[in-house]
């Protein structure tokens, strides 16, 4: 059994009927069905299922921010210069402090040929001039009238 929300609301579920093969299930409104425990018990695993799916990625995330925060970038090491920043992205509020600034990430090319994601916090105070030149490269400014 699958469940949805319909038009208006209504909640449906995908019902297969007994004797009929299943290119005959069909969504019908909570109402038209009359299997009252069934429902209930679909319900009760439907629930415990997404609550696990949702600690599965609570522990996903808290895996990902435990290895980001350990994470060591090339460019902090110094071996290997930085010929150039081939993007830049947002990657959404800064979570270090509650100032809600936004925190970007830049691709960074080293002259080796590796290429990482960067914080641009850690650029602008390791490798600024690389920075200045891929947003001085996308400056535009307009005629004035």
């Amino acid at each position: 059994m699958k469940k949805r929300v319909g038009k208006g609301g209504q909640v449906e579920y995908f019902i297969k009927w007994q004797g009929y093969p299943h290119s005959e299930n069909t969504w019908e409104p909570a109402q038209n069905c009359a299997c009252e425990d069934l429902i209930v018990e679909f319900e009760k695993n439907w629930r415990a299922d997404q609550e696990k799916k949702k600690e599965d990625i609570q522990k996903k995330v808290s895996e990902l921010v435990a290895e980001e925060k350990t994470k060591t970038y090339r460019i902090l090491e110094g071996k290997d210069p930085v010929e150039r920043i081939n993007g830049v992205r947002v990657l959404g509020e800064n979570k270090e402090n509650s100032s809600g600034t936004l925190e970007y990430e830049a691709l960074v090319k080293y002259k080796s040929g590796f290429q990482e994601m960067v914080p641009t916090s850690i650029l602008a105070n390791k490798a600024p001039m690389p920075l200045i030149q891929f947003y001085e490269s996308r400056l535009r400014f307009g005629s004035a009238c």
